[in-house]
């Protein structure tokens, strides 16, 4: 069986895309990355956050629309309790201001990795 050669025009488009693939990750485009972390960023340089911040919920097996603002206080994760009676949680009358997720009456709450 014969092996007809490939035309000229498909070899000089695969070198082309091949010089075009060695050249193409120059140094210079790294600079221009919008995304680039800054030069001498460290872990000890980035101030320790005070929670896990916004957080999706599920009451009842039911993933709420409306995130809360999980925030250690002390020793104690806690959440706003107007968040968490908006949220559907079951908070205690009268309470306000930050309370530790421990006082609220829940079966389980866990955090997914």
């Amino acid at each position: 069986m014969l092996r007809s050669r490939r035309p000229a025009a498909e070899r000089l488009l695969a070198f082309s895309v091949a010089l075009a693939a060695a050249l193409g990750g120059s140094p210079a485009l790294a600079q221009t990355d919008p995304f680039a972390l800054p030069t001498g960023l460290t872990a000890q340089s980035v101030p320790a956050r005070s929670g896990p911040g916004l957080t999706e919920i599920s009451v009842n097996g039911e993933v709420r629309a409306r995130l809360v603002d999980l925030a250690w206080a002390g020793e104690e994760l806690a959440i706003d309790a107007a968040a968490a009676r908006v949220a559907g949680l079951p908070v205690a009358a009268g309470a306000t201001g930050k309370i530790p997720l421990r006082s609220l009456h829940l079966v389980n709450w866990r955090f997914d990795a």
